[in-house]
């Protein structure tokens, strides 16, 4: 497929998913309308979505149905952050197989259930307090539980409901993914979740897109808790200029209606003068148009006396104080008392004094003579402000988590297709790049180059360096193993030296060399046959064996020459300087390992020259050691050195038969030999020493 074909698959798939979950979502919310019932399918549309196209679409499909519902129903549109959540959590739990079997369905039930019962209960029970929301149909049962608190009720009702509708839900989930063919879902998986292949563990992938999620969700978080913040304390500095506006509206038309040449009359009479009925029926009319207010009222200041009552209404069920009484002043009114005297305007204060928590605003009326002769004050109550403003922050939190939530897996999924998922593919191709032979590595350069990097210009350009790259290193690679394979040959060159120096000046020593290299490879194999040390044998470790076993004997180019072709037994002298040889060979390949700037270069030689005199119960030389202190190399070199010394002729003794050689072997088990050793040459002695005197002949 080409990559235009396959964005507009994409795209395609994205679409209709989205348009299906809305689909879903909209009948749901048509029939829960149509019925008075919230218990049909809750947000099946968002669940089904999410399962089979991530999270993307699930987020999607939640807030354009919201914003549809929105158009009929505006306080739907802050449900929008329930859709969202339950995107998220279906894809998660996608991920996690809950959908797959009917025993786990518990689990999204009910993390599903606490979501929508007590997240989109706390939504429901502020929108109901603002006169958008409704009585739950399981109230009445909630309160046969004996539950007499109304908030608590409302939520035991709402969680009731929010279990059978999302048990409808998740049921209906599992049921439609059975139904639904296989090759159907692996479709959408391909087209949405997959389109660029499985690229290998996605590692790269895997840390390159936890970092730009952390950013993007440190960068969407405040930014969105900035635009919060000021959306907050706009709204806050908006509604207290509302709340003051009606108030000095109230006041004003207040003011009009009271005539202030005759308060004085009003208060000396008690409210029985002729027009107080009238003008104070002309107040409740005022007042009736502005529910907002709680307290209308006039006062005339006297100093050193109190607030004298003109006029008091009767409102909200408060009744009011009687004509002509004092009122004296609150403490927070001492610092305004000055102008009160005085008759002048003061701006509006909130106090929280005899009559509670008030916004109020006092507009002074003045006579013909200019003179103040009253105040008439309207008071607003703060709750009412803070419970408007509780109910702003829970429509601007849902919305903000919505299309937060909506930007961030936006643009999360559009980094992954455009980055993550492109070079996680040239990772992968890259890390399984065959270096073992010249076609494996064509094989993945054609990879490489045929890779199908459907991204932006900068990637684009970076999968051509990658290409160029690769095929210079194979070219590299090419005259690196050239130049390998000559430094291999000169090591054994090398090796094959130091052998023949000692078979110069040892005639018994070496043919022996080459035969005790023939068996340490096949007690080597046949060890691993039977697998025994499986945490150092292997074959690389097995070559490493036949190309060092060699050397060691290559300390005795350092005894003389009297001592190592003695024609009889050697004096218990001469043996102690034949022994030197271990500890000679020891220095000699020590000493060209540091040459060679490689610990493991030499590393078995240096083993077998030092230790493959020691013996299993440490009686051996030159330093003693005993059982698996002894390296595995050395003690099969043992058995290897031992035998051969035993069949073969030397200048102080005739051979042993093969026979008594393997007698003498197998007796030395567990005391000269390791035993594990022994037996695995004991299984393929006689086999290995009639192939060798076959090849000699």
């Amino acid at each position: 497929m080409n990559k235009k074909a396959g964005k507009r698959l994409y795209f395609l798939t994205l679409v209709l998913l989205i348009l299906v979950g809305c689909a879903l979502n909209l009948l749901a919310d048509l029939g829960e309308a149509a019925f008075g019932v919230r218990i049909l399918f809750g947000n099946f549309g968002t669940i089904i979505v999410s399962v089979l196209g991530g999270a993307l679409p699930g987020v999607l499909s939640a807030v354009f149905s919201s914003l549809a519902m929105g158009a009929y129903d505006g306080s739907l549109i802050f449900f929008a952050v329930v859709g969202t959540l339950f995107a998220l959590i279906a894809s998660l739990l996608r991920k996690k197989r809950f959908f797959e079997k009917l025993r786990l369905l518990i689990v999204p039930v009910l993390i599903f259930t606490a979501v929508d019962g007590l997240g989109g209960g706390a939504i429901r029970l502020f929108l109901r307090g603002s006169g958008n929301g409704g009585d739950s149909l399981f109230s009445a049962f909630a309160a046969r539980l004996g539950i007499a608190d109304p908030t608590l009720s409302f939520f035991a009702a709402t969680v009731i409901e929010s279990f059978i509708s999302c048990l409808f839900a998740v049921v209906l989930t599992y049921l439609f993914l059975r139904i639904l063919p296989e090759k159907f879902k692996d479709r959408i998986k391909e087209n949405i979740r997959d389109r660029n292949g499985e690229a290998g563990k996605r590692r790269i992938g895997k840390t390159l897109l936890a970092r730009v999620v952390t950013v993007v969700l440190i960068a969407g978080v405040s930014l969105g808790t900035i635009s919060f913040l000021l959306g907050f304390y706009l709204y806050r500095e908006v509604a207290f200029n509302y709340y003051t506006d009606v108030c000095r509206g109230v006041t004003d038309a207040a003011a009009l209606v009271i005539d202030p040449e005759r308060v004085g009359e009003y208060i000396d009479s008690a409210g029985t003068a002729a027009d107080y009925a009238e003008t104070e029926s002309k107040l409740y009319g005022i007042i009736k148009g502005f529910p907002q207010v709680k307290y209308l009222y006039s006062y005339r200041i006297e100093r050193d006396v109190g607030c004298r009552v003109v006029f008091d209404l009767d409102v909200d069920g408060v009744e009011g104080s009687d004509i002509g009484s004092v009122v004296p002043f609150d403490e927070s009114f001492t610092d305004l008392l000055p102008s009160l005297y005085a008759g002048e305007k003061i701006d509006p204060i909130i106090t929280n004094d005899t009559y509670g928590w008030l916004l109020t605003v006092y507009n002074p009326i003045y006579d013909g003579e200019g003179n103040c002769v009253c105040y008439v004050a309207a008071d607003v109550s703060m709750d009412k402000i803070i419970t408007d403003e509780t109910v702003f922050v829970v429509k601007l939190l849902s919305l903000f988590v919505s299309f937060t939530v909506l930007i961030m897996v936006s643009v999360v999924e559009m980094f992954k297709l455009k980055v993550v998922y492109p070079i996680d593919d040239m990772a992968d191709a890259t890390g399984s790049f065959a270096y073992d032979s010249e076609e494996g590595r064509e094989k993945s350069l054609s990879r490489l180059r045929t890779l199908d990097v459907d991204s932006t210009e900068e990637i684009n350009g970076l999968h051509t360096s990658i290409c160029r790259m690769a095929e210079d290193t194979n070219g590299y690679i090419d005259r690196i193993r050239a130049q390998a394979e000559l430094i291999e040959k000169l090591r054994d060159d090398i090796i094959i030296d130091f052998a023949e120096m000692i078979e110069s000046r040892d005639k018994c020593t070496g043919d022996h060399v080459k035969k005790t290299a023939f068996y340490v490879e096949a007690i080597a194999r046949e060890l691993m046959k039977e697998g025994k040390y499986p945490d150092v044998l292997n074959d690389e470790y097995v070559a490493r064996l036949v190309r060092s076993a060699p050397l060691h004997d290559v300390g005795k180019i350092k005894v003389s020459d009297v001592i190592l072709n003695k024609p009889a037994r050697l004096t218990d002298e001469e043996y102690s300087v034949m022994k030197t040889h271990t500890t000679a060979g020891r220095d000699i390949l020590v000493n060209s390992s540091a040459m060679s700037d490689s610990d493991d270069l030499l590393k078995e030689a240096v083993e077998m020259a030092s230790f493959h005199h020691e013996k299993w119960d440490g009686t051996g030389y030159p330093s003693g050691a005993k059982g698996e202190e002894i390296p595995l190399s050395a003690r099969i070199m043992a058995v290897a050195d031992v035998f051969d010394a035993l069949v073969s002729e030397r200048s102080y003794k005739k051979p042993y038969s093969f026979e008594d050689a393997l007698s003498i072997i197998k007796d030395g088990s567990g005391n000269h030999f390791d035993p594990e050793v022994v037996s695995a040459f004991l299984a393929i002695a006689e086999d290995a020493y009639k192939e060798y005197m076959k090849k000699k002949r």
